[in-house]
């Protein structure tokens, strides 16, 4: 199975533009997907739901549109980029329930790259942190989405991202550079 790296390409505005708050985050055509290892919730009751939303140079499964099978992974480096341009770009509030509703219910209001997985805030929730991980921490407004995430409705956070596959990226760049080069 061929194995893909992922990049954020800065000039289409790429990497994560939402998260949402999934039941079984699984594998879909438009979005990017992360299995259910290490993707679980923790919910205080201050309202505040935590998680991993994107593990560095773990193997995501995907399939294309025409039903062929690759896997895809972001270095740390790609993980920590995705981690402060969220907040940078103020997309904080871009949750969705499902990758289907948008719902202001939901604010991120801590977000920060796991350093040490014994001391990180995730392992003192009962979580297991993996290094490098994007950890998220936001804050559940809306009542009746508090207790979906208590009843194991939503059990994980997933990404909705735009991201570049960095072969294809350096082969339009190498090709661009060639055109400059025979001028």
């Amino acid at each position: 199975m061929e194995t893909k790296e992922m990049l954020i390409d800065d000039i289409m505005n790429g990497g994560v533009y939402a998260v949402s708050l999934v039941e079984n985050p699984a594998i879909e055509d438009d979005f990017i997907y992360l299995s259910t290892e290490h993707l679980k919730l923790a919910i205080t009751e201050q309202g505040m739901v935590y998680g991993m939303a994107l593990i560095p140079d773990k193997k995501i499964p995907r399939r294309s549109a025409s039903g062929e099978t690759y896997e895809i992974y972001f270095t740390g480096e790609t993980v920590r980029q995705a981690a402060h341009l969220f907040l940078t770009r103020h997309q904080n509030n871009n949750v969705t329930l499902g990758h289907e509703v948008e719902t202001n219910g939901v604010s991120f209001v801590e977000s920060w790259v796991v350093v040490d997985e014994k001391l990180d805030k995730l392992a003192a929730l009962g979580l297991n942190p993996v290094k490098g991980a994007w950890a998220l921490g936001g804050y559940v407004k809306d009542e009746s989405i508090r207790e979906d995430i208590k009843a194991g409705r939503f059990k994980g956070f997933s990404i909705e991202g735009k991201f570049k596959n960095k072969e294809s990226f350096e082969s339009k760049l190498n090709a661009l550079l060639d055109k400059f080069d025979n001028k």
